[in-house]
């Protein structure tokens, strides 16, 4: 019996979560929202252009819940959407954008803190965690 436990916890040891690809994310972020190529102008404004000059005092924005299979299949025109966003924005943590905004988001929001845990990008919606990035670096220049 011990050979066996210790064959099964080895192998425990080795076993990975599965998670669904990068690709696959974005993939169903476009049919959720039935984006389409006109998404890829809005991917191209500048953060000032979207929000102003002043970002205005946002409330803490809920995290949009969409299922995310491990495995997707999409149609070949969103597939090939998919793969200009990652393109024009790829960075770390697109893999956690669940809507349109947080996919735009996710670059700035990559720059302005990189070290952002899994754990708070899984939970909070992108633009609640720029907006406090933000306030930390007013807090940190005065």
């Amino acid at each position: 019996m011990d050979i066996i436990a210790e064959i099964r916890r080895k192998k425990a040891g080795k076993r990975k979560s599965c998670r669904p690809s990068l690709t696959t994310v974005i993939c169903v972020v476009i049919d959720a929202y039935h984006l389409g190529e006109d998404y890829l102008d809005f991917l191209a404004k500048p953060l000032r252009e979207v929000y102003g000059e002043t970002p205005p005092n946002f409330g803490s924005r809920p995290k949009n819940r969409i299922e995310i299979p491990i495995f997707y299949m999409a149609s070949r025109s969103t597939y090939f959407l998919a793969k200009e966003i990652i393109k024009k924005r790829s960075n770390p943590f697109l893999e956690y954008s669940r809507d349109p905004l947080e996919i735009y988001l996710s670059k700035p929001l990559h720059e302005s803190n990189p070290l952002l845990e899994r754990g708070k990008l899984l939970r909070y919606h992108f633009e609640t965690l720029l907006m406090g990035s933000h306030k930390l670096k007013e807090l940190k220049e005065e």
